[in-house]
């Protein structure tokens, strides 16, 4: 699984320290919340490769994990992913079209959830009656709880995955102040010495002032180094050349702003995958 890259030994220790510095009165994470962190960090720093298809990879690979686990994961994905979502105005409210489950809150119990999807082809049901919807995560959750709605599912034809709104959203708020600290972290500056590999790749394509360890300053844009064997990478600076930045070399690095991804997750393969919002889905 294209986890394993990621959750190596360097960057699960590398990580809980960085928490333990950043999260007051919560020093001692536990591993899985480590892995949470670390993984909402990842697609921060990634979501401008997260679309849709990329996405149903994602949840047809973590089908057979343990539940907790497997929508923390989605739910890190799903921030930066366009959803579809269905609704038609009646008396003034949303009302859009509800699937029904059984056992959801307890033997017997019926629950009805919104469907939500990730692309037109996922639709597997007629909703051509109803006005559909191009937007994102926070948006979904927010018109279901607004018509009434308990649970979303993604995807329920295909890969379903059910998720509890208020659940979802708090895990989503709970991602969203990691990086809002790691951000922090990163503007107050971090010793070299606090360095893990997916760290570093947050500061890619960010502004940064790089304080060496022979006492100089350098600053600029970070960037992927174009030799795969530099332990570190490269600025791109005011001077002719881009200067070459070594890790054993560096001393401190801390970013001059925010990095401004735009809205890389909103774009869409092609207008045949999702057609503009506001009329009916063709059926």
């Amino acid at each position: 699984m294209y986890t394993d890259s990621l959750f190596t030994e360097e960057n699960l220790e590398g990580m809980k320290k960085l928490l333990k510095r950043i999260c007051e009165g919560n020093p001692d994470s536990d591993e899985a919340e480590v892995r949470y962190c670390l993984f909402a960090m990842y697609d921060t720093v990634n979501c401008e490769l997260m679309d849709q298809k990329k996405m149903e990879e994602r949840m047809t690979e973590l089908m057979d994990e343990n539940g907790g686990v497997f929508n923390f994961y989605v739910i890190s994905g799903l921030r930066y992913t366009p959803l579809i979502y269905f609704s038609a105005k009646e008396n003034g409210q949303m009302c859009g079209p509800s699937l029904v489950y059984e056992g959801i809150e307890g033997d017997g119990v019926e629950s009805e959830a919104m469907p939500v999807y990730t692309r037109k082809k996922m639709v597997a049901q007629d909703f051509s009656s109803f006005h559909w919807h191009h937007t994102d995560l926070d948006t979904v959750l927010a018109a279901a709880k607004e018509s009434g709605f308990k649970y979303v599912i993604v995807n329920p034809d295909t890969t379903p995955v059910l998720l509890d709104i208020e659940k979802t959203g708090m895990v989503v708020s709970f991602f969203d102040d990691i990086d809002d600290c790691i951000d922090t972290a990163m503007a107050d500056g971090i010793q070299a010495e606090e360095l893990f590999p997916a760290l570093v790749e947050k500061f890619f394509f960010r502004n940064v002032d790089c304080k060496m360890k022979d006492g100089s300053v350098v600053s600029g844009l970070v960037l992927l180094p174009e030799d795969d064997s530099i332990d570190g990478f490269e600025l791109e600076t005011d001077e002719d050349e881009d200067v070459i930045v070594r890790l054993e070399d560096l001393a401190m690095i801390r970013t001059q702003e925010e990095a401004d991804y735009g809205e890389y997750g909103l774009e869409v393969d092609s207008a045949e995958d999702v057609p503009e919002d506001g009329g009916n889905l063709p059926a």
